[in-house]
């Protein structure tokens, strides 16, 4: 394993060493780049953010500095990089939102596979459904059997139009047949504090934000979106493992690097090879570990070809099976 780790190590600072004279043949580097993130601070989009810009900063002659443009389910963010020059000044850091905002955001003017360059899928983690301790529910089964007997809406706090808890939660309504109300927040800090105040019921957030309030029984981790259990949170079961087996209950929430589609191919290959490099050390491994993500590193072709298939389903997801419509 430490052989394996160290060649693909060795490749990634081999590509990141390459594409920076390829860059400056063609290009000269920005002094200041901005990393544009579609959250609020201190989200765990954020917080990957800020430690992809120190660490990169520390390896080029450009500082990167990050901009939280949060809300309307991602595309203020993505309108201000959309309007930023094509000079490999301005990138987006955001979640898989972008992809689902044009379905259901009218304002949402962009097309998601062709207005942006995809250079880098980050890393993934599952998003974990946790609860005030009044809910009257330690799992998801019993909050699914509550909410039959209620008359109410269940209300849970989103991360804005369009995000996981919006999918998941819109899905388990209808796998479920009970009626559910969405409160939309500017990403998961100010939920989680309407839910730590008795404001809302339910919310998601990471393993790693949940796992210190469930040890302290501020909360309840009821289950988490994700393909296998968090060894944050060994004790709470999948929703695959509650009963629900759709694509949408175990896909996990990734953080992904765009570009504007109008950035050239050697701007896209050398931040990718900057990335990528950032990536491979043991010490960012050990950091996104901490906060409860796999890394990935997905490249331009890669990450392209996997957000064309979510895409995909995600369309068929929101509009024909929940039927969904642009607000």
């Amino acid at each position: 394993m430490k052989g394996n780790y160290a060649v693909r190590m060795a490749i990634a600072v081999i590509a990141w060493a390459v594409s920076i004279p390829v860059f400056a043949q063609a290009e000269t580097a920005p002094k200041i780049i901005k990393f544009i993130v579609a959250s609020s601070a201190g989200s765990p989009i954020d917080i990957i953010a800020r430690k992809l810009a120190d660490v990169i900063s520390k390896d080029m002659d450009s500082q990167v500095i990050v901009m939280n443009k949060g809300g309307a389910g991602g595309t203020i963010a993505v309108k201000e990089l959309l309007k930023a020059p094509a000079d490999g000044s301005a990138f987006l850091i955001t979640t898989d939102s972008v992809l689902t905002a044009p379905f259901l955001i009218k304002d949402a003017d962009y097309n998601p596979l062709e207005s942006f360059s995809y250079i880098s899928k980050v890393a993934a983690a599952g998003a974990v459904l946790i609860a005030n301790v009044n809910v009257e529910a330690d799992n998801l089964t019993e909050l699914v059997a509550h909410q039959k007997a209620s008359k109410s809406p269940l209300a849970y706090g989103s991360w804005g139009i369009g995000t996981l808890p919006v999918r998941v939660m819109s899905s388990l309504a209808e796998r479920a047949s009970i009626s559910m109300e969405e409160i939309p927040y500017q990403g998961s800090p100010p939920a989680i504090q309407d839910l730590l105040g008795g404001h809302i019921p339910l919310t998601f957030t990471g393993a790693n934000v949940a796992e210190p309030l469930v040890k302290q029984n501020l909360v309840k981790a009821l289950a988490i979106v994700s393909d296998k259990r968090s060894m944050l949170l060994p004790d709470v079961p999948t929703f695959s493992e509650s009963g629900y087996r759709d694509y949408i209950f175990s896909n996990k929430a990734w953080v992904g690097v765009l570009g504007s589609a109008r950035l050239s191919p050697t701007v896209v290959r050398h931040m990718d090879g900057v990335i990528n490099a950032a990536l491979s050390t043991r010490a960012m491994h050990n950091f996104f570990s901490d906060i409860g993500f796999d890394v990935l590193a997905l490249g331009p072709d890669a990450f392209k070809k996997e957000t064309e298939k979510e895409s995909h389903v995600l369309r068929t997801l929101l509009q024909d099976k929940l039927s969904l419509t642009p607000q």
